[in-house]
């Protein structure tokens, strides 16, 4: 009996550059795109399409080294400390594994992902999974440099050290919106939850109320299993 046959470097590429372009596509229909950021998806456990889905991210990605970012969903008491629901969160976190950060390089840009006005082009999806009592889930983000470059150093120096953002006409959806004023950001991040699963997923506004009751940590988009498989 034969396994799986093994996927090729470009049916992953496209296998994942169709599922952020529809993700993209059906945020813009709503006008809800943006083009800095970062998805949480949650992993539907009975998907063997979407298990493949991660199978060849993994098989065609490399490992990222050097300085790590993005790192709240991988470090215990980060995510406890950071969770926007403290202190009435609906679910303590007493256990938390997490995968190793990984970068999966697009043999082209993906440019204008949120329309013509997105003058934005992505050459890399950062992500890593992770685990916690509630369940599976896969942190996304795309950039436009790897990690080992001059340009991504730049970029990290003038966001994090200079506190420079890049101006868009689309808004940023950071996990990090933390860091400024926790107040502001846990009662607009709960208002945008709501109303992304209103707009996109009304079905499934119940599974969007736990994760932001147990791991919101700040902007990011959480996207719930069932929308995932639709995506493929």
């Amino acid at each position: 009996m034969t396994g799986p046959r093994v996927q090729t470097r470009a049916e992953v590429e496209a296998r994942v550059r169709g599922f952020l372009t529809r993700l993209h596509s059906k945020l813009a229909s709503r006008g809800r795109c943006f083009s800095s950021g970062a998805f949480v998806v949650h992993i539907p456990q009975s998907s063997t399409q979407f298990q493949r889905f991660l199978d060849g991210l993994l098989a065609h990605s490399s490992a990222r080294f050097g300085a790590k970012t993005h790192d709240d969903f991988q470090v215990l008491a980060k995510l406890r400390a950071r969770r926007l629901c403290r202190p009435a969160c609906a679910r303590d976190i007493t256990a938390l594994r997490p995968g190793r950060q990984r970068e999966f390089i697009f043999g082209a840009p993906l440019a204008g992902l949120c329309g013509p006005a997105d003058a934005s082009a992505k050459r890399v999806l950062l992500f890593y999974t992770f685990q916690t009592n509630s369940g599976a889930y896969l942190y996304m983000k795309l950039e436009s440099e790897p990690a080992l470059s001059v340009g991504h150093a730049v970029s990290a120096l003038s966001r994090y050290v200079l506190k420079k953002s890049k101006k868009s006409q689309f808004a940023a959806r950071r996990e990090n919106a933390y860091k400024n004023k926790r107040g502001v950001a846990a009662r607009t991040a709960m208002a945008l939850s709501s109303a992304d699963v209103r707009e996109l997923w009304p079905e499934q506004a119940k599974n969007s109320k736990e994760y932001d009751a147990s791991l919101r940590i700040g902007y990011e988009f959480f996207v719930p299993a069932a929308a995932a498989v639709r995506l493929l």
